[in-house]
């Protein structure tokens, strides 16, 4: 969606900093925007935090979010420059992407402790799992099982999952900047769910005393059936939990 389609003079919005469009850190910065200067650039309020100004970094990438009656929606913009007029600090971006719809379905978060198994993908085998998940010739459970196949699997515990990705704890240290495969098997109530797939890291903590490693990922390119069959499964799962409550 084009930029002035959805926001307008006057709209909060909140920015995350990212690098390789992935963010840096969970801190948010809450700004508005002041004027909409053309289809790409824009101005916008100077973050505050307990009335200190916290300029953004010229030259940075971050992500926009917009949240509406409609939705909420996000970009990508980059910050250009920073100034003063009069009595208020502005900000000049450009947005490097039009803004796209978040399906809050997938926002969706429970706590859950379980083990399921990832791997580090090689650099060489990144494109070998593109072309086995692209490849519409063959089943989905050929596919999963022609990804097994790549390499040694290893068990992690989970914290919490949620449609986008997943908080878990890893006795080993693992390429930020890497691929993974997250194989994750669950079922619901008419049926057995064996997925493998692509994650990347967007967070990561580290507990030297007990050498342990907690990290978050994000699924990467997943199908709207795959997506939707974990979410089915954490709503079900939340049901169980409040059923249980109840009794």
């Amino acid at each position: 969606m084009s930029v002035n389609s959805v926001v307008k003079a006057g709209d909060r919005i909140i920015l995350v900093k990212l690098e390789n469009h992935r963010p840096v850190s969970e801190r948010k910065y809450n700004s508005r925007i002041i004027e909409l200067l053309d289809y790409d650039t824009a101005t916008i309020s100077v973050p505050t935090d307990e009335g200190r100004v916290i300029p953004l970094s010229i030259g940075a990438v971050y992500r926009m979010s917009y949240s509406s009656p409609e939705g909420l929606f996000t970009c990508e913009c980059e910050v250009l420059d920073r100034f003063r007029d009069k009595d208020t600090f502005k900000q000049l971006i450009k947005f490097h992407t039009v803004f796209e719809r978040v399906q809050r379905r997938e926002y969706f978060r429970i706590d859950i402790i379980r083990d399921f198994d990832i791997m580090q993908v090689k650099k060489e085998d990144e494109i070998v799992v593109e072309r086995i998940r692209n490849n519409n010739t063959v089943s989905d459970a050929d596919k999963s099982r022609s990804l097994l196949e790549l390499g040694d699997f290893f068990t992690v515990k989970s914290i919490d999952i949620s449609g986008g990705g997943i908080r878990f704890l890893s006795d080993r240290e693992l390429d930020n900047n890497g691929l993974l495969l997250v194989y994750l098997e669950f079922e619901t109530v008419n049926k057995l769910y064996r997925l493998v797939l692509p994650a990347v890291i967007i967070d990561y903590t580290i507990d030297r005393e007990r050498m342990r490693f907690e990290y978050r990922i994000r699924f990467k390119d997943l199908k709207r059936t795959e997506r939707e069959s974990i979410i089915r499964y954490l709503f079900e799962e939340e049901r169980k939990r409040r059923h249980k409550y109840l009794k």
